[in-house]
């Protein structure tokens, strides 16, 4: 018989109990912060709600996990003309995405941040990651800020994009 848990809370508190308890099925009640419950549906109080999904998560390290998205960097929606680009190399299954400099990398399997709409294609139940890295000049984000609140900054020539399921980020 499967292992059953109880959460309620945001993201962090669904990654916690899917790291702490592998292979069990999670009742998930999602408070108002939870950005993986709005890009599956998911609002308020759920626990009378029994329709299982299945959701991809992000394994960081061994007893590590995220389940809507990494942000390494400086994060889109709050990203400034003073946040400096560090040197990055993005490999996205064995192919490289990105060698150079850049200020934000997103690695996610949902399609929210903080209820921005930064990764539009993304779902945490399609069996793939979204990777966003972002090399945009300082003099184009505050136009891009703008813009990542409805989904509209992608496609952009300054943020390279990929699927797949495993990503390495140096």
């Amino acid at each position: 018989m499967t292992e059953t848990v109880e959460v309620e809370g945001g993201d962090a508190r669904l990654a916690e109990a899917i790291a702490h308890h592998p292979g069990a099925q999670v009742r998930f009640a999602a408070d108002a912060s939870s950005d993986v419950a709005r890009a599956i549906g998911i609002r308020g109080d759920c626990w009378g709600v029994q329709q299982p999904v299945t959701l991809d998560v992000l394994r960081l390290g061994p007893h590590e996990r995220a389940v809507n998205m990494v942000v390494l960097g400086a994060p889109p929606d709050r990203l400034r003309w003073q946040h400096r680009g560090r040197r990055c190399r993005v490999e996205v299954d064995g192919r490289l995405l990105h060698d150079g400099n850049a200020t934000t990398v997103v690695v996610a399997n949902g399609e929210y941040l903080r209820g921005c709409d930064v990764v539009p294609r993304g779902h945490p139940g399609d069996g793939r990651f979204e990777v966003q890295v972002y090399a945009v000049p300082s003099s184009q984000r505050r136009r891009l800020r703008t813009r990542v609140r409805t989904g509209t900054h992608v496609p952009h020539p300054g943020i390279h994009s990929a699927q797949g399921a495993h990503v390495v980020v140096q």
